[in-house]
């Protein structure tokens, strides 16, 4: 379990990537820092980006996965815990970081799509929602 490491929500950028005077930071500032991250702390590191996706770090490399799009009606409540959780299960399922950022979108995508219920995502539903794309 010891190259799993690190997790950012861009929601709530640590001072680090602050841009100055209250501006935003871009993919290219997201990017450089979990590249730095995953250097120094010898792990990967996913940085989620809400509907924009997520930038995995790994291996010297900073990519964005773009998230996957779905129309309303959504509900957030618990999407970020499956993306999580489905990154974590594709990790030790042997995928690298970049394939397990892909998995966290879709688990991400199909929650978003389950209104009133708390995110579950099965197998099967990553499959239907891969197909759709």
């Amino acid at each position: 379990m010891g190259r799993y490491a690190a997790h950012w929500d861009v929601a709530q950028p640590p001072p680090a990537v602050r841009a100055p005077e209250g501006g935003r930071a871009t993919l290219a500032d997201v990017q450089a820092l979990a590249l730095r991250w995953a250097g120094d702390l010898g792990r990967d590191v996913f940085v989620t980006l809400a509907e924009q996706g997520i930038v995995a770090a790994s291996e010297g490399r900073a990519v964005h996965v773009p998230g996957v799009r779905v129309e309303p009606p959504l509900d957030v409540t618990g999407a970020g815990d499956a993306v999580l959780a489905s990154i974590a299960m594709a990790l030790g399922a042997g995928a690298d970081a970049f394939e397990a950022a892909e998995i966290g979108n879709l688990a991400g995508a199909v929650v978003v799509k389950k209104l009133g219920t708390t995110g579950t995502t099965s197998v099967e539903e990553l499959a239907a929602m891969l197909a759709r794309m």
